[in-house]
Parts: C-alpha cells; sequence; structure tokens
C-alpha cells in the first residue's frame, strides 16, 4: 500500500516477542491515507466532478514529478478523519502529493513540478518578461513580486447546467512554525472565468498567511502532529461558490505554487464529486414589503401583493405599474412605457365632453389636437 512503512528483518532469526513488537509498530505507523500519484487527466477529473458540470476539455500542468495525484482515506484514523473533512478526492501540491502522508517529521520539502518564475533568472511577472510558455505560473504571483517555484494546476473547460459553481476544498501546508504561527504564504489559486475564488469567509485570499492560530475558526494545528498527516496546519473545509453562466462554457483553474522559495511544500485537497454546479440559496428574511414573498421571486418588491397580480403577464405586479390605463413600464421593474398615459385619457374625455356642443368640423379638430397631445406627451413620457 503506497504510503506504508517497510522495514527489512534481520537475517539472523529474532525472537517472538522482537518479531510481535515490529509487526506491532509498522501497524501503528501505517498512513491513513492511500495516495495514489496519477497524471491521468480524465481520471482526475472524472474524480472531482459531480452533478450539474459537462467537462468539454482539460489540462493537467504539473512537470515530471508526481504533485497530483488521487487518495481515499482507509478508515483506521478518526482524529485525522475528523481534521480532513473528506475521506477521498484529489491532491495537488507543489512537491509529491505522498509527501502528504504522515507522520508528521517537522516540514517536507519533495521534488516539485519544477515550474517557475525566478526573478534571479530574470523572469518575472511583468509584461515582457515572462518566458513563453509560463504564462499560466503568474496567476500564482497575486502581486507579490516574489519567485514562483513548483506550480502544479488543473484547468477545466466546462458546461454548468446552474448558475453557481460550488467545490469543497482543504489547504495544507508546512509554512507553519511551531504554535500554528505563519511563517510564509504559498499561492493557492481558484479562478472560476478567471476570478479569484479562493477566499476567506472574511474575503482574504486563503493561505498560511491567512489561516493560521490567529483564525482558530478555520485553522487545525498539527505542527505537534495530532494527525497523521505531513502538514503541519491545515483549514476546515473551505467553498468556492461562484457565479457561472448555464449552457456556455466556462473555466476553471485549481493550483498551488511556492512563493520566495521551494522550501515546506503545501497541498490543496479536493473533494471527491466537490465540483458541482447548484442554483443559489435565496436569502428568505429579504421580504422589503413584508408580504411573504422573498424580494428575488416578489413581482412588486416594495409593494405587498401577496396574489401577485399581473394583469398583462409582465413579470411587474399591478401594484407597481405607473400607468392609470393598460399595463407596463412598471416602477419597480423599470419596464417601458407600453400603454395608455394619463394625458392621453384626459385628452379623449376633453373631447367627449366638447362633442355636445361643437360642430362636426369643430369636434374633428379637436379630436385631432387630443391625438397630437395625447401621443406627443405618451412619447415624451420619462421611462419609468
Amino acid at each position: 500500500m503506497i504510503g506504508s512503512n517497510s522495514r527489512r528483518l534481520a537475517e539472523a532469526p529474532c525472537a517472538l516477542l522482537g518479531c510481535c513488537a515490529l509487526l506491532w509498530a509498522s501497524s501503528a505507523l501505517a498512513a491513513p491515507l492511500v495516495v495514489a500519484p496519477s497524471s491521468d487527466v480524465d481520471a482526475i477529473v472524472q474524480n472531482l466532478t459531480g452533478p450539474g458540470i459537462t467537462v468539454i476539455n482539460s489540462t493537467l500542468v504539473s512537470g515530471s514529478a508526481a504533485t497530483v495525484g488521487t487518495f481515499v482515506g482507509d478508515g483506521s484514523d478518526e482524529a485525522l478523519e475528523a481534521a480532513l473533512p473528506f475521506d477521498s478526492g484529489v491532491v495537488l501540491g507543489t512537491g509529491l502529493v505522498e509527501g502528504l502522508l504522515g507522520p508528521n517529521e517537522g516540514f517536507y520539502n519533495g521534488e516539485g513540478s519544477g515550474l517557475d518564475i525566478d526573478p534571479e533568472a530574470g523572469e518575472l511577472c511583468v509584461e515582457g518578461a515572462i518566458p513563453t510558455g509560463k504564462e499560466g505560473i503568474c496567476d500564482f504571483d497575486g502581486g507579490s513580486g516574489e519567485g514562483i517555484f513548483d506550480a502544479t494546476w488543473l484547468e477545466i473547460v466546462f458546461l454548468p447546467n446552474q448558475n453557481e459553481l460550488n467545490l469543497t476544498y482543504v489547504f495544507a501546508s508546512d509554512e507553519y512554525e511551531e504554535g500554528g504561527q505563519a511563517r510564509a504564504g504559498d499561492s493557492l489559486q481558484i479562478l472560476v472565468n478567471g476570478v479569484g475564488c479562493a477566499l476567506t469567509p472574511a474575503g482574504s485570499t486563503v493561505g498560511s498567511h491567512t489561516i493560521h492560530v490567529g483564525t482558530p475558526e478555520l485553522f487545525v494545528n498539527n505542527t505537534e502532529s495530532a494527525y497523521m498527516i505531513e502538514a503541519n496546519g491545515l483549514s476546515v473545509a473551505l467553498e468556492c461558490n461562484a457565479v457561472v453562466i448555464p449552457g456556455v462554457e466556462n473555466t476553471l483553474k485549481v493550483g498551488i505554487a511556492n512563493l520566495g522559495d521551494r522550501f515546506r511544500d503545501s497541498w490543496v485537497i479536493l473533494e471527491r464529486s466537490g465540483l458541482t454546479a447548484s442554483i443559489p440559496v435565496v436569502d428568505v428574511m429579504s421580504d422589503e414589503d413584508a408580504d411573504g414573498i422573498p424580494d428575488a421571486y416578489d413581482n412588486c418588491a416594495t409593494i405587498a401583493n401577496v396574489d401577485q397580480a399581473d394583469l398583462d403577464g409582465n413579470d411587474v405586479g399591478d401594484l407597481c405599474e405607473t400607468d392609470v390605463i393598460g399595463v407596463g413600464g412598471g416602477a419597480c421593474s423599470g419596464g417601458s412605457s407600453d400603454s395608455i398615459p394619463m394625458w392621453w385619457v384626459l385628452s379623449l374625455l376633453f373631447v367627449a365632453v366638447l362633442a355636445r356642443r361643437r360642430s362636426a368640423r369643430d369636434l374633428f379638430k379637436m379630436t385631432a389636437l387630443a391625438l397630437l397631445v395625447g401621443t406627443s406627451t405618451w412619447a415624451l413620457a420619462p421611462e419609468a
């Protein structure tokens, strides 16, 4: 099993007690995670994708090292299962994915992808200084201006069937000193249509510089090897929730990189089938007119109208219409003035009164004038 400890037995026969002790130690130190390195992008994406997502194409960028893979918990470590909120999924790391396996031995610095932006080599994430073929690495810069090392990422082009993308993940890192203090900030990026989505509830970019002992509601401290995992610290389960456009191609980029140096690796752990599309939850408490209908679904959100009456079917409640006759141009929706305005109505009533006292010729003139005034007023009326 990948990640299990093995020992070479001495050639000389061992005592029964010694053999039993050796077997017990091997079992006790066995890693509770089974990690399988993989460069098969289709298998990785299949593991990650859940309901509502149709994948068009995908790209895995990981260099020659085994910095991407899948994992599954074997159920032997209840403490770790409590710290890591899902028992299977995908791992991307700045070092070998097997380096995630515990126990924690201080810090891990495994072979990385070698995909770097190295300032000492004259490489910078500024226009004109980015080496050809390394453009994708600069997404991990975040404006820091530091070197970017051992970047690994996954790109997916997909069709969602709803208008919100959801992705569940955990950030894990050796960039923590004893006690859970942040040492540096390796770069985790989750970009949905180019917009960052790896954010804390406060809106800060996720990393060891924002998730640490000072944010206990987000941080799991492992500097004292409480869990059978290499990382000195990890986040609780975090959610990327982003607006997407159903039925058209959208993009997702998930990856991680070392910032400033190659030392002390970090990992992003993605829940199996955790990439989904859904309908955003409506805040049912938002009901301005207190008619029991959430504003997001209310056709007249400023005036109570429990019956949602809408005579002309223009999605503007009748109580929010601004016109006297007909419907349209609702004040609640900003609709166009597509019905008979007040001035036209008054003009026609005026003609009707004069009809009793005027000749046919005068009546014709007054009718024409009323139509002209009414039509002009309607055309010049500002839209609601």
